[in-house]
């Protein structure tokens, strides 16, 4: 076995080294201590840049970012500013509208101030020189009687400006005369227009803009006679004749050519102005001229059968019962196989006033408007209807609606399957069988009509489907919705016209009416019609603006200034005024919302008319969100009128990414909407068709339609009405796939809406 090295003693001493060798290694610590410290020295180096570069890159961002924040606050300022200054010069406009307007409504009652003391200085001196005239310890004189003007002979020396003279009331009496012995209705309004014209122009100031509205009113034959041309004008010479020359005189029940005489007398002559008062009327009830000779002969045989003591007293029952449009006052109503015919015009008026002198009624016919007792005259009942109400009936005046609305039980099987329980439709049948809305409105109302309380029937959409409720005139100066769901889509009809109205029309009347407060506007535009009617434009225009000024939230004194301005033949009306006219109304129609639809007509026909469609598109715009700013919510008939107009624009132009664009705003707008939006894509789908939309044009309406419903639209189904107009809007969604010609989808979702209504009758 190899031997073990021994170990060294260790009190021997250390082995000495190579001094060679010691050497070496301290050269290599050095070399290694010198690279870390040049490493560690460029890492610091490097280190050092880096953070110098991140840090200046910071500051630079930082830098950025401040800027950009100093142009993005300076942009907004700009904006704000501009803002401000934009609201600045919309209040400014609002309160240079409301200056002038309160200034036009401050001139006018001065005017009318004015107008009523001269009246009454007139009919001071008149009674002076009457009393001047008298002579009671003598007989009287025998006046002279006037030279009876040649047939033919109307103008000569008939003065008819300026307060009347006996002389004048004699000469136009004696002109009367000669017209009614000779029926030559036609040469007359020919002959004396000219004379009448040119006393007009005098009133109209050298523009023949301004009409001294308070020398008109004080001249009494230029007023008698404007109105008896217009009269004619409208009625015909035929129409007049039939009254004053009737070929058979038994036509009329105690009718006579003296008779006929003695009416247009009394028309034009008697101290309560009947031919003033009619006409006045007609015009404010914007009634239809070819239907004037109906409606003067309809005043002849009311005043016929009427007590001489009892004409003047009951004049504006007598005149709403003529005005009452023939094609409804000559039905039968809603009354069916009636045994005897509903009662004739003459009939209601002898009705009202014979209940009115028993004090049997609830309001007093004497003291109300024509425009109000058009909505009582206008039921059209046979007697024994009449009778019934009187019988069985017994509310006051201010439940009498909500109580016989709410008297007729609700009859859910005629809502769902259109069960008809009635064989006459009488009151006593509804209130017997019971009915939907629509008979429980009509019991309402007409039952009110016969104990004389204005009353109408109103119908209206939302989102438990059509319905029909009762605006009704609980008092002198109040009318309430009855029924109505909360709905504010309500319209009835002007028993005169025919024309829909807005329900606000009546809601917003909240004073007690003003006997005469409409005076001035019917005189004016009575006037004004009677200057078109011959061929005066300019002048026509003149009555017509002084309307507006004096009588500025009036919708039929917008409508006949719009229609005087847009007739051919007078000057050429310049766009400043057109624009006026149209900022007018959009600060009116805030209290008369109907002015809405006249704005939309100016806009139209006179200031966009020419413009580009991407102008046109941007005034319409405008227009759509005053109107909503104005109570779109309330006029929700209005906006849909108007995003109407816009997509007629798009579709005459094929623009069919514009309708899109349109419609998906706007149905996205009115989801929790169901009545406007179903209208919304009614139209929507319209404009398609005209505009020429491809099927993948309508599978893409199809598909934002649907998403729509699906989202927002369509509910678990527990409101039955609710569900009815859900499944209508679900159909139409369904005609969208079918146009798109997808037949399977359009299929299914027609099967879906069928089903869930069936489900729906058998649950209710």
């Amino acid at each position: 076995m190899a031997k073990k090295p021994s170990k060294r003693p260790i009190s021997s001493p250390m082995p000495a080294r190579s001094p060679k060798k010691s050497g070496s290694n301290t050269g290599v610590i050095m070399l290694i201590l010198l690279a870390v410290v040049i490493g560690g020295g460029g890492y610091y180096y490097y280190d050092m840049q880096e953070k110098e570069r991140i840090r200046l890159e910071k500051q630079e961002a930082a830098r950025k970012k401040a800027a950009e924040e100093r142009a993005r606050k300076a942009k907004e300022e700009a904006e704000r500013i501009a803002r401000e200054k934009a609201e600045q010069e919309r209040l400014k406009a609002e309160e240079e509208a409301r200056r002038k307007a309160a200034e036009e409504e401050a001139r006018r009652k001065a005017e009318e101030e004015a107008r009523r003391r001269a009246e009454e200085e007139e009919e001071r001196r008149r009674r002076e020189q009457e009393q001047q005239q008298e002579e009671p310890d003598e007989e009287p004189e025998e006046p002279e009687q006037p030279t009876e003007p040649e047939k033919g002979d109307y103008d000569d020396s008939v003065d008819l400006t300026g307060t009347l003279s006996r002389a004048d009331r004699e000469k136009f009496a004696a002109m009367l005369e000669n017209l009614l012995k000779e029926g030559n209705y036609e040469e007359f309004s020919k002959a004396f227009t000219q004379k009448t014209v040119e006393a007009v122009r005098g009133l109209l100031g050298g523009s023949g803009e301004k009409l001294n509205y308070h020398a008109y009113r004080s001249s009494r034959n230029l007023m008698n006679s404007v109105e008896l041309c217009t009269l004619i004008n409208y009625a015909g010479e035929a129409g007049l004749r039939a009254i004053t020359h009737p070929e058979d005189a038994g036509a009329i029940k105690g009718a006579s050519p003296e008779k006929g005489r003695e009416f247009i007398r009394w028309l034009v002559n008697d101290r309560s102005r009947p031919l003033h008062a009619f006409i006045q009327n007609y015009m404010l009830q914007e009634g239809r001229p070819q239907n004037t000779a109906w409606s003067i002969q309809t005043l002849y045989k009311i005043w016929l059968a009427t007590p001489e003591r009892d004409r003047a007293k009951y004049l504006n029952l007598a005149i709403a019962c003529s005005l009452v449009n023939p094609g409804t006052a000559q039905s039968n109503g809603s009354m069916r196989n009636p045994k005897t015919p509903a009662l004739t015009m003459p009939e209601v008026f002898e009705y009202f006033r014979l209940r009115d002198s028993k004090r049997k009624l609830l309001t007093d016919v004497k003291k109300m408007s024509v425009a109000r007792l058009l909505m009582v005259v206008d039921a059209r009942l046979n007697r024994s209807e009449f009778e019934w109400v009187e019988k069985n009936l017994s509310y006051d005046r201010a439940s009498w609606a909500s109580k016989a609305y709410n008297s007729i039980k609700y009859l859910m099987e005629r809502a769902k399957n259109g069960k008809d329980p009635y064989t006459h439709y009488t009151f006593e049948e509804i209130r017997k069988e019971g009915g939907v809305c629509r008979d429980q409105a009509y019991y309402a109302a007409n039952t009110a009509k016969v104990m004389g309380i204005p009353a109408v029937y109103a119908v209206g959409d939302g989102d438990r489907g059509p319905h029909a409720w009762v605006v009704s005139n609980d008092s002198e100066t109040q009318w309430n919705q009855i029924n109505s769901y909360g709905y504010k889509t309500g319209t009835y009809s002007n028993p005169c016209s025919g024309r829909r109205h807005h329900e606000s029309m009546l809601l917003l009347q909240t004073k007690k009416e003003k006997p005469g407060q409409y005076d001035g506007a019917a005189d004016c535009i009575a006037l004004s019609r009677f200057l078109l009617s011959n061929g005066n434009v300019d002048e026509a225009r003149g009555a017509a603006r002084y309307v507006t000024g004096a009588f500025p939230t009036l919708t039929a004194a917008w409508s006949n200034l719009v229609e005087m301005l847009g007739q051919k033949g007078g000057s050429e009306v310049e766009m400043g005024e057109w624009r006026r006219i149209h900022n007018s109304l959009g600060v009116q129609s805030r209290k008369n919302t109907e002015l809405t639809d006249i704005a939309a007509e100016v806009e139209d026909k006179y200031i966009i008319s020419g413009r580009s469609a991407t102008g046109k598109k941007q005034a319409m715009d405008r227009s759509l969100r005053q109107l909503r700013r104005n109570g779109g919510e309330e006029r929700s008939d209005l906006v849909v009128e108007a995003i109407g107009r816009q997509a007629a624009m798009l579709a005459e132009n094929s623009d069919i990414r514009g309708l899109y664009s349109l419609y998906r705003k706007e149905l996205k707008g009115y989801t929790k909407r169901g009545d406007v939006f179903g209208q919304l894509l009614s139209q929507c789908i319209s404009n398609y068709e005209k505009a020429g939309a491809t099927p993948r044009d309508w599978a893409q309406l199809a598909k934002e339609a649907e998403k729509l419903f699906e989202k927002e639209i369509r509910s678990g189904g527990g409101d039955y009405f609710k569900l009815t107009k859900e499944v209508s809007i679900q159909k139409q969604v369904a005609g969208l796939y079918a146009n798109a010609g997808n037949a399977k989808k359009a299929t299914k979702i027609a099967a879906d809406a069928d089903e869930r209504l069936k489900n729906a009758k058998k649950s209710e």
